[in-house]
């Protein structure tokens, strides 16, 4: 047994010894900085890039077998340009030497300094990191591999800082341009079924776009014990965002919990509560595939003002509402702007309370939206505004550059003069009634939406006004012209108690042959059309009199009521002309009271003619 022990010491003796010369001999014999040209070498057959590396190498052996390296820097591909694909200005790796033994690995703090990465997509659609796996590499089952890494080798790291990373996502594609930047990561120890602390921050530069967003993010990170899952139960967000038409700044304070499964490509958010200026989302998001991607969403908003976060209007002459994707028809929004739509799957129900868009206020919204092959669909689509309902459906088809949408909606009961005084400041029509559209449209600009609007539409108001023109008061200043007098001018409106019609548009020209619009002294009966490319109208009224127009403003018109009298409607929408043909209407009746007066004459003697050949009979 004393033998057995002596031999022992020895053999420990031994293999310390080996390891202290290891130690001491190795990093004199061998210098890492002599295989830098062989590392290049495999990694240009590997991927067809250049690898380099500026600053000399270290290696160390005892405790930690590591390795300290700086100035690396990957080639990028060829037509992404002239900067690096990838750039490091230091990396710490160390893993402990003595547990490799028994298959753990042991790693130190990775320390990654000054990491910047130049992701980017050109305009037909590829990315500067493909062929980045590895050329020639034969098919491998990830899901087997991996777990034979998991039977074979047992992962303890110490934790993992990243320092000042930079990240920028060039998309030429789509024409956008965005940086991370000032990226900072620190997670404490970690291995399989742990928990440990973890920070995140940095800062998003939208470029042309004119946002800039910081982010703060915290919590408990556990991982799972086969080291593919992991849980952050108590996220903690913080974002900050400044820029064109948000408020400065716009900060959201969220909480959550997340859950990542790497082998499933499954991420959820669960628990979500987010609160922003006088806002609170809520509810859940369900990441089922990356590839896609495919979600699941469940969100509800209590209010939001969207027009705190919209553009400011582009500034204009008084009174033009042309907007001003129209003044530049044909303008692209992008070669390619929903690209991305055309492989997301989703199914989702979003739920607002409160919500102002363009000045529009709705209320009690409810849309189940879905996504797939392309195509997004909002249906049903319901919500409560003006005093009315609306219920419709909308649909997005995104399955070639140029976008196709389809809406059919049904406003019911709605108060016409508030929802147009708040859409575009003026109410030109007053009333409550429905509104019925079925439209079809494609183009990603204002300039060919109103081209390619096809479809129909249907209204029905009843005790309203049509503001801007008062077809009576026109009637009696044609009159008065007539006559040599003037007349007191009234309000500028005409007054209804029954508005009806329908409309076909194709190619973006409005047709209408059923206006009809009735009140206590009036009847008009309208057709024309209305040219939406154009902003031109060409329209025609025929508007009769019922009874005096005393009560429209003025003295009674005796002469014409009971006569169809047209008025013609004319010029730019935004400033139409009207144009009263009373004259003819005079003449007409003047030449048909003529006519009864001849006939009557000639009646008259012919009839005393008769008379007097009667009695020359003795009749």
């Amino acid at each position: 047994m004393g033998k057995l022990i002596k031999w022992l010491i020895g053999l420990i003796g031994a293999v310390a010894l080996l390891v202290v010369i290891a130690v001491i001999v190795l990093p004199m014999v061998i210098d890492p900085n002599d295989y830098k040209g062989d590392i290049a070498k495999a990694v240009r057959e590997q991927t067809g890039r250049e690898l380099t590396i500026s600053e000399p190498l270290k290696l160390s052996v005892f405790p930690w077998l590591g390795i300290d390296a700086g100035g690396v820097s990957l080639s990028n591909a060829p037509g992404f340009g002239e900067a690096p694909f990838a750039s490091l200005g230091a990396l710490e790796l160390r893993v402990k030497l003595l547990p490799l033994f028994s298959g753990k690995l042991q790693v130190d703090t990775v320390v990654v300094q000054d990491l910047t990465l130049n992701l980017a997509r050109d305009a037909r659609g590829a990315t500067n990191w493909e062929g980045l796996s590895g050329k020639d590499k034969g098919k491998v089952d990830a899901k087997q591999e991996k777990a034979g890494e998991r039977r074979d080798l047992a992962l303890d790291v110490q934790g993992v800082e990243v320092r000042n990373a930079r990240l920028v996502w060039d998309d030429r594609q789509a024409k956008s341009r965005y940086e991370l930047k000032d990226l900072n990561l620190t997670t404490g120890a970690f291995a399989a079924g742990s928990t440990s602390p973890v920070t995140l921050a940095f800062a998003l530069d939208g470029g042309e776009q004119g946002v800039k967003v910081s982010v703060d993010l915290e919590g408990t990170l556990t991982v799972r014990e086969d080291l593919l899952g992991y849980a952050v139960p108590d996220l903690a967000l913080q974002i900050k965002a400044a820029g064109a038409g948000l408020p400065e700044p716009l900060k959201v304070d969220a909480r959550a919990a997340l859950a990542a499964d790497m082998a499933a490509e499954r991420v959820a958010l669960s628990k979500l509560v987010a609160k922003f200026d006088e806002s609170t989302l809520s509810g859940n998001i369900d990441i089922d595939s990356f590839a896609g991607p495919a979600m699941q969403v469940r969100l509800k908003l209590d209010q939001i003002d969207l027009d705190r976060y919209l553009p400011a209007p582009a500034e204009g002459k008084s009174g033009d509402t042309k907007p001003v994707a129209a003044q530049q028809p044909g303008k692209p929004a992008g070669d390619d702007p929903l690209a991305g739509l055309r492989g997301l799957v989703l199914d989702g129900q979003i739920d607002v309370g409160k919500l102002k868009v363009k000045n529009l206020n709705v209320s009690d919204i409810k849309v189940t939206v879905k996504a797939k092959d392309g195509v997004l669909r909002a249906d049903p689509l319901q919500a409560l505004l003006y005093d009315g309902k609306l219920s419709g459906r909308v649909e997005l088809d995104a399955r070639n550059k140029t976008p196709r949408i389809s809406v059919r909606n049904m406003l019911a009961g709605v108060q016409a003069g508030p929802l147009l005084k708040d859409l575009t400041g003026k109410d030109k029509v007053t009333g409550k009634g429905d509104v019925e559209a079925d439209l079809r449209m494609s183009g990603l600009d204002d300039a060919a939406i109103r081209r390619s609007l096809n479809g129909t539409a249907r209204i029905a108001f009843a005790d309203g006004a049509i503001k801007g023109v008062n077809i009576a008061q026109l009637i009696r200043q044609a009159q008065a012209k007539l006559a040599g007098t003037t007349v007191p001018d009234g309000p500028q409106q005409t007054d209804f108690s029954e508005l009806t019609g329908s409309a076909r548009i194709v190619n973006g020209v409005l047709d209408n042959q059923d206006l009809s619009a009735k009140s206590p002294l009036l009847r008009v009966a309208g057709k024309g059309q209305v040219d939406l490319p154009a902003e031109r109208i060409d329209y025609r009224l025929t508007a009769e009199l019922v009874k005096s127009l005393e009560g429209q403003g003025g003295a009674g018109i005796k002469d014409v009521a009971g006569l169809p009298i047209p008025v013609r409607i004319t010029g730019a929408l935004a400033d139409p002309k009207f144009a009263v043909d009373l004259e003819s209407v005079v003449h007409s009746k003047v030449k048909e009271q003529a006519k009864q007066k001849i006939e009557q004459v000639i009646q008259d003697k012919a009839g005393d003619k008769v008379k007097g050949l009667l009695k020359g009979f003795g009749l």
